[in-house]
């Protein structure tokens, strides 16, 4: 197999390495690692040697290049006895993997190490998507891979060979590029390419890959039918009729919601009665009513959405199949309309659903596999009240009108507001200079004060008998100060 970092050149090297354990073979590989990320050029070649009466006949498989060495209908002529390196010869691949094209073709390439292709032997089964290089991003380089399947197919079997751009039907149908690996692996596989059976194969999937094991045998699966119909799967099909979206959307219930499963059979059980006591309708008219009644299970819960049914069905036993059951079909578009109210929770639900995440990353082109992801934020700010409970308003910066947070006094009113601060305690800041002693006498509220001097150092050396008329603004201790005269 040829590819690069992050394209799961080492699972695939894992699985079949399992697989052909599993039925005996002695399986032999060395793997050329690349960088962790992309543009990192990552290589896996693979024996498998039969023991037994036969022993030393070999099927050789290679990871990147996917080198297979066994009696085949393809190769039926005995390999290499007892191999005892996982390195391939050159020419000597019966099967070559590239997960990505360029890498292929620098397995066929003399200058490089990995010459293992020759057209007397070797099956090419190719991914062509376009993996953009280091310097192709740059402007500097760039590659047509239909060129390069081109030379490919020159130093191979091309009656035997495959090649299809299969990480934009991987995201498409599976919604990432990740799942191309195992792809590819089923289509070499159902060409009768690798010597280990499928049943091998599936458990050395569940074996490798723990926590998602049945994606990757979906994607499997698809690989070995492209390979039967090479023209099947153009596009992820749309639900087209009521049963269908029914089993789409019971899917989406599953993984998406709390106790999913219950739901989604009261849902499924709701849309087959309704169908059953309206059987009449058009199908047109009972789709409708099905995503209707998804949306209002969404929307509020069961109960809910067995109401419009019930309003529905009271409006159909009057209705006649004569008019075209013109009155319950404007009652499933009107009803759910005016039930269905778009208020702050039911938007935010729409915005950020399944179905509409969906439609984003294809929208956007997310590559999740690439570490891509989104991400929805609500930035609403309702006013929430409970009883005494108020929430707090939004905070205001008086720094930025303070005219109009600080209303203008009216002089005749500044005496008065002057006596009644001075009526109340106070802290205020206290000068970094000397401690004033605590056995500073208070003096009645409302008498008259004098400030501290405007530019003093420190505190005046002693107090003098008339108070002055200073404008200073630092006070010591709580309440009104005693006169102190400028020194």
């Amino acid at each position: 197999m040829a590819g690069v970092g992050g394209m799961g050149i080492g699972v695939v090297n894992a699985i079949l390495v399992r697989a052909g354990h599993k039925e005996g073979y002695r399986v032999i590989f060395a793997d050329k690692k690349g960088l962790a990320i992309r543009n990192g050029g990552v290589y896996s070649q693979i024996t498998f040697v039969k023991e037994g009466p036969e022993k030393g006949s070999g099927f050789g498989v290679q990871g990147s290049e996917r080198n297979t060495t066994s009696p085949s209908s393809l190769n039926p002529e005995p390999r290499t006895l007892n191999p005892t390196t996982g390195m391939i010869p050159y020419g000597k691949a019966d099967l070559l993997m590239g997960i990505d094209i360029l890498e292929a073709a620098r397995a066929i390439d003399p200058r490089e190490n990995f010459r293992v292709a020759a057209p007397d032997r070797t099956c090419a089964v190719l991914n062509t998507y376009r993996q953009p290089t280091v310097y192709t991003l740059l402007g500097r380089d760039d590659f047509d891979p239909e060129a390069l399947r081109e030379e490919i197919y020159a130093h191979s079997q091309p009656e035997h060979s495959f090649a299809r751009n299969l990480s934009e039907l991987c995201e498409q149908r599976l919604g990432s590029k990740l799942y191309a690996n195992l792809m590819l692996l089923g289509v070499a596989y159902q060409l009768g390419l690798i010597p280990v059976s499928a049943h091998s194969i599936a458990w050395a999937i569940k074996d490798s890959i723990r926590r998602d094991h049945r994606k990757n045998l979906k994607a499997f699966n698809i690989g070995r039918k492209l390979a039967l119909e090479p023209r099947a799967l153009p596009r992820k099909p749309e639900p087209e009729t009521w049963g269908q979206l029914v089993t789409n959307k019971v899917r989406i219930l599953r993984k998406t919601r709390l106790f999913g499963r219950a739901i989604a059979i009261n849902f499924e059980r709701m849309v087959q009665g309704a169908m059953k006591q309206m059987r009449d309708l058009p199908d047109g008219a009972k789709y409708d009513l099905a995503l209707r009644i998804y949306d209002l299970l969404q929307y509020q819960d069961y109960a809910f959405a067995k109401s419009y049914v019930e309003k529905v069905r009271g409006v159909y036993r009057r209705d006649t199949a004569a008019r075209g059951y013109a009155a319950t079909i404007a009652v499933i578009w009107n009803l759910a309309k005016v039930t269905l109210i778009k208020d702050e929770p039911y938007v935010s639900y729409l915005l950020t659903r399944y179905e509409k995440k969906q439609r984003d990353i294809i929208k956007y082109n997310v590559d999740v596999s690439n570490g891509d992801r989104l991400v929805y934020r609500h930035h609403t700010k309702p006013e929430l009240n409970l009883g005494r409970f108020r929430s707090p308003p939004e905070h205001h910066d008086s720094r930025l009108a303070p005219e109009a947070d600080e209303p203008r006094q009216d002089p005749a009113q500044a005496p008065a507001l002057a006596r009644a601060r001075d009526g109340l305690p106070r802290l205020v800041r206290k000068p970094t200079g000397a401690r004033e002693p605590q056995h500073r006498r208070q003096l009645p509220a409302g008498r008259e004060r004098s400030q501290m001097p405007r530019a003093g150092n420190g505190l005046p050396r002693s107090p003098l008998s008339q108070a002055g008329e200073g404008t200073g603004t630092d006070r010591i201790g709580i309440g009104p100060d005693p006169p102190i005269a400028r020194r």
